[in-house]
């Protein structure tokens, strides 16, 4: 039968760290697969067990996010986590591979198309919905956005009241940074012992509290923020001031309400009779739809009603008070305390039906890396082993990983033979979409000769917890191109034409592997 295994890392790979720090001890992870296991690679991961803990009791939307680029916090896979990898066996070196993130940041925003990177589990998408800017939802919080009975008034048997933070894997699945990963069939029994070494980019790794704006983005009526409450009238005593009416009406609104129960939130208002601008901290204790569901037709209908724990108005005047221009906002002030407590390799192991493969052939690739210097007009030339069929040239920022440096053109040669029909590409910058040449290079290569797909025509990077006029501001900036297999080691001329300066320049050449 199948199943599945853990193994844990050979390291101690557990550390906490505040937005303020950045963990010192998860710099690498080793594992060791002995004998006697027949594995699905395809199927198989790295899990890194990961929390968030708050500085305050009440819990809080936070999710983490990759720092690729100057601490912006755009869509990237999980396995640009890892840096550097190799893996061995007693056959000797299987696979090395350096600047894996950002290869794995090229390719998986290529690959995969924009809808298919925000809903990937093995990415560091936030989950996008319809609850505002900056208010996406989270893995790591399992929000209740109702616990109370259909008549508005009692809180639901048998239901969570309280939202909670959860404890989540981290996957990286070993065929988004190993070629052989992508092994249906292995086995250690043939193969012998296998070791997997990985350097890590856990220092890049950072946390976010998700909310805040709920007071100024708008809602889909293009009326009403989703911070906007009801005013309440004729409010005599304090204890009848703790009801908040949303102001817009909600369809789906499980997906759509901002709130949750369990979260602390600001409250701002205007009361009448001298009182004045007031803001107060308030928790919110049950959330419900609609005034009784029950009623015929319901009441209070499209409107969803969070109750909190105390009231919001301190009415001393002895006078009726009006209350108006309510909004709720989330309390993002806790400090969010980040910890991983273990890294497991996870193999999915299959029955030995005596046919185990005796040789395995898989894609890899070799990297170099080169400096632009600032230079505008670049060119060099580069060595290419005989059996690398492909280039992919990506260009990041001086010390980024994401590869969004703007540049203008490229053309390249083959052992002096133009291979670009002796004419410049131009390709996708801040300011225009990619050329039709562009769009078939990329094809050729991607899809023809390594196989991988080519899935984003936009060629831009997504940029999370922006409006969809700010989401893609960045040029995805790689070069992908064939080669011919040769007998002998191929010079690969490169000239590229960058009014920013080019700065990283990080060369991977694919090839296929037999061991």
């Amino acid at each position: 039968m199948d199943k599945v295994i853990k193994i844990t890392s050979q390291q101690g790979f557990s550390d906490s760290w505040t937005v303020a720090s950045a963990p010192t001890t998860l710099n690498l992870v080793d594992f060791t697969i002995p004998r006697g296991y027949n594995i699905d690679m395809s199927k198989s991961y790295i899990s890194f067990d990961s929390q968030f803990t708050s500085s305050t009791a009440a819990p809080v939307n936070v999710a983490w996010y990759l720092d690729t680029t100057n601490n912006e916090k755009f869509n990237v896979p999980t396995s640009a986590l890892i840096r550097n990898a190799h893996i061995n066996n007693d056959r000797g070196q299987v696979e090395a591979i350096r600047r894996n993130d950002t290869l794995s940041c090229a390719l998986w925003s290529l690959t995969q198309t924009a809808e298919s990177q925000k809903g990937d589990m093995n990415s560091f998408a936030i989950y996008e919905n319809g609850r505002g800017v900056n208010n996406h939802s989270s893995y790591n919080l399992d929000s209740i956005t109702n616990n109370s009975e259909n008549d508005g008034t009692t809180t639901a048997s048998g239901l969570s009241n309280v939202s909670r933070m959860l404890n989540r894997d981290i996957k990286v699945p070993l065929k988004d940074f190993l070629g052989v990963g992508n092994t249906e069939r292995y086995s250690t029994d043939i193969m012998g012992e296998t070791r997997i070494h990985c350097e890590t980019n856990f220092k890049n790794l950072k946390s976010v509290i998700l909310g805040g704006d709920e007071d100024s983005s708008l809602m889909f009526d293009e009326t009403n923020n989703y911070g906007d409450m009801a005013p309440m009238v004729s409010q005599i005593a304090d204890n009848t001031s703790f009801i908040m009416e949303s102001a817009g009406g909600y369809g789906d609104w499980q997906y759509t309400y901002p709130f949750f129960v369990g979260q602390a939130v600001q409250v701002a208002y205007t009361g009448d009779q001298g009182i004045g601008a007031i803001t107060v901290d308030r928790t919110i204790v049950s959330i419900n739809y609609q005034s009784d569901n029950t009623a015929t037709p319901p009441t209070g209908q499209s409107k969803v009603f969070a109750v909190l724990a105390d009231s919001i108005l301190n009415n001393t005047t002895g006078a009726i008070v009006n209350i108006t221009d309510i909004k709720i906002t989330a309390k993002i002030d806790a400090t969010i305390t980040n910890t991983i407590n273990r890294a497991e390799l996870v193999l999915y192991t299959i029955p030995d039906d005596g046919n185990m493969p005796e040789s395995l052939t898989y894609p890899c690739y070799t990297t170099e890396e080169d400096n632009g210097n600032g230079l505008n007009s670049f060119a060099k030339s580069y060595v290419c082993e005989p059996e690398a069929d492909a280039v992919i040239i990506c260009l990041p920022k001086t010390s980024d990983i994401l590869p969004n440096l703007p540049f203008e053109s490229y053309r390249y040669s083959v052992n002096q033979v133009e291979q670009t029909g002796n004419r410049s590409i131009p390709v996708c910058t801040n300011l225009v979409h990619g050329s039709s040449l562009q769009y078939e290079r990329l094809q050729r290569c991607l899809e023809e000769q390594i196989g991988v797909g080519w899935r984003n025509g936009h060629l831009r990077f997504y940029k999370q917890l922006q409006d969809q006029d700010a989401s893609y501001p960045d040029p995805i900036s790689v070069i992908a191109e064939t080669l011919e297999q040769t007998p002998e080691t191929k010079m690969l001329n490169l000239e590229i034409e960058c009014a920013a300066g080019l700065q990283q320049i990080v060369i991977y050449k694919h090839m296929t592997k037999t061991i």
